[in-house]
Parts: C-alpha cells; structure tokens; sequence
C-alpha cells in the first residue's frame, strides 16, 4: 500500500487529486466524480464511506495548506 506521507500535494490540485485517482485506481473506495471528470482534471472526487458515497472538491487545497517556514 501507498504511503500517505507520498500522496502530499504538490503542484496543482488538479494535478494532486489525479495522483491520488491513479494510486488508488484498484479501489472500489475512491474514484472520480464521473468519468467525464476523470480526462477533464477535475479536483473532485468521490469517497465511499460505510454511510454511502460522498463527493470532495480539492479545489484550492494546496493554497489552504502552505505553512510557510519561518527562519
């Protein structure tokens, strides 16, 4: 299995939820939202949870998440 620590973005959140796509592509837990949205680099995507599946957009993630590094 892939290590989490791997999958961190970097690029674009497109870019990010593609790698994430095609990591997972085996699993019946992760897949894109349609499979127009899986060639059009979207950055939604659907996770199935016990409860039913549930769709995530990662749009503006990366820009969310950068921790600068204080000197």
């Amino acid at each position: 299995q892939p290590q989490l620590l791997r999958l961190l973005p970097s690029g674009s959140d497109a870019s990010s939820v593609a790698k994430l796509l095609s990591t997972f592509a085996k699993s019946p837990l992760l897949r894109p939202e349609s499979k127009k949205a899986a060639t059009a680099g979207t950055c939604r995507f659907v996770v199935v949870h016990y409860a039913g599946a549930v769709v995530y957009d990662a749009e503006g993630f990366i820009a969310k998440n950068k921790d600068a590094v204080s000197a």
